[in-house]
């Protein structure tokens, strides 16, 4: 018999972070995150390398 597989997506299964969480996430990857306006902000990596292992997308794709 083939086996069945359900998925289901549900939404809000997340939660925002804050910045020392974010900062923990990145363990002893040299960054800082700067404030560019009240609710923006940009992470910068040290070592661009580190900076591409934590990538989702391209730079230049499209789709960010």
């Amino acid at each position: 018999l083939p086996a069945v597989i359900e998925v289901a997506t549900v939404s809000g299964g997340f939660r925002i972070i804050n910045d020392n969480e974010l900062l923990a996430l990145l363990a002893d990857k040299p960054a800082v995150l700067i404030r560019t306006g009240p609710d923006s902000e940009e992470l910068v990596f040290a070592n661009p390398a580190d900076q591409k292992k934590f990538l989702i997308y391209q730079p230049d794709s499209p789709v960010k």
